[in-house]
Formats: structure tokens, C-alpha cells, sequence
């Protein structure tokens, strides 16, 4: 038997789930359009973001590394962005991009949606956004690495009162 516990008031504030991919070197700025399309009248709201550059989580790596070299880069124009969408309580936030999906949850006044509930509807997106690149030849979405995120926010004086707190 597992116990869970479930906490009235919790300290987090937002919570985001992500996949990085293979890059879909076949998208087009119009398939954002038709993928809004796809996803339904749940999300509204567009938005434009910058391009989330690649990470990997490198376990053999030491623990502090210092790069070899500093570069800049400079483009005359940014390529194909980042698409977001939010839902109508602008509580949840989903974001595509040529090499990542995010479903972020964000604070409200309403009731938090559990975890299992957030990773159902992460996992549901992640299936639909997968079929549409397939069906549109621009996938499959090949994950790389995947991301988990809590931001916690504990503010004065309901968690501190000084610094040495």
C-alpha cells in the first residue's frame, strides 16, 4: 500500500513538464496554426517566445565545468520561435518549438489539478502533437530528454521573518 501525502496549501507555484526532441528540421511557422487547430478550443490566447536552446543532462561530466572558450552569435533574424497557447484561466500555459514541448501549471485562485492529472494532460498533448507531426511529416518526435520543474515560493512571514530564517 502507498501512502500520498497531499498537502492543503503547498508552496509551489508553478509546475512544468517538458520533452526535448530531436529537432524537426521540417516545420514550418503555418504548422503552429494547424496545430492550434488540432488542440482545440481549450487553448486561446497565442503567443510568440524565444527558442529554448538545447540542454543535456551529462552524468560523466564533473561537477564543476568551466567552458573552454566564450562566443557570441549574432542573427540578422531569429529562427522559427517558440508557439505558446494558454487556456481561458491563463493557469495553464503549453509551449511547442522545433525541439521541445512544455505544459506549465500555473497558481490560481482556482484548485490545483493533482500531479497524476497534469502529467494525464501532459501525456495526452505530448500523443496528439506526436501524431500531428506524423501525420503532417514533420515527426516522429524522437525524446532526448525530458524535464520536470517545481517552483516553490515561500513568502514573509507566512514560511520566514528574517534572512536566518
Amino acid at each position: 500500500m502507498s501512502v500520498r501525502e497531499k498537502f492543503t496549501n503547498p508552496p509551489v507555484v508553478e509546475f512544468i513538464l517538458g520533452v526535448q526532441f530531436a529537432p524537426l528540421t521540417k516545420l514550418a511557422s503555418g504548422h503552429f496554426g494547424l496545430l492550434w487547430q488540432k488542440l482545440g478550443s481549450e487553448w486561446m490566447f497565442p503567443g510568440d517566445g524565444p527558442l529554448i536552446q538545447e540542454q543535456f543532462e551529462l552524468f560523466d561530466r564533473p561537477r564543476l565545468n568551466m567552458p573552454t572558450s566564450l562566443g557570441w552569435r549574432l542573427e540578422a533574424a531569429p529562427a522559427i520561435g517558440r508557439f505558446t497557447l494558454s487556456n481561458q484561466d491563463r493557469d495553464k500555459l503549453l509551449q511547442f518549438q522545433n525541439s521541445r514541448l512544455h505544459l506549465n501549471w500555473r497558481k490560481s485562485d482556482r484548485q490545483k489539478p493533482s500531479y497524476r492529472e497534469l502529467v494525464e494532460h501532459f501525456e495526452s498533448t505530448y500523443h496528439l502533437v506526436d501524431a500531428f507531426a506524423k501525420e503532417n511529416q514533420i515527426g516522429p518526435l524522437m525524446p532526448n530528454q525530458c524535464e520536470l520543474t517545481y517552483v516553490d515560493a515561500f513568502p514573509r512571514p507566512d514560511y520566514w521573518e528574517t534572512a536566518a530564517d
